[in-house]
C-alpha cells in the first residue's frame, strides 16, 4: 500500500476514508469578511467543509494527526 499525502491523511481524518481521486484539503479566505473555510476537494470539486464557526474553519495539520 502506498504512503498517504499530507492531504490524503487529512481527508482519513475528516470523513472516515480516503476518496478515490485528486485529494485537496486546503482553507480558503473569505475576502468580503475575515473566515476561513476548511474544504475537501477531490477533482477540482468540493465535497467536504468545515464552517468558520467549527474551529475557526481551520482543518487539522496532517502532522498533529500523525502524532
Amino acid at each position: 500500500m502506498k504512503k498517504l499525502t499530507n492531504n490524503q491523511v487529512v481527508a482519513k481524518y475528516i470523513l472516515g476514508n480516503v476518496p478515490k481521486g485528486n485529494v485537496l484539503a486546503c482553507e480558503r479566505c473569505n475576502s468580503a469578511a475575515p473566515y476561513k473555510i476548511g474544504e475537501i476537494d477531490v477533482n477540482g470539486k468540493t465535497i467536504a467543509s468545515v464552517p468558520s464557526t467549527l474551529h475557526g474553519g481551520s482543518l487539522p495539520s496532517s502532522k498533529l494527526i500523525a502524532a
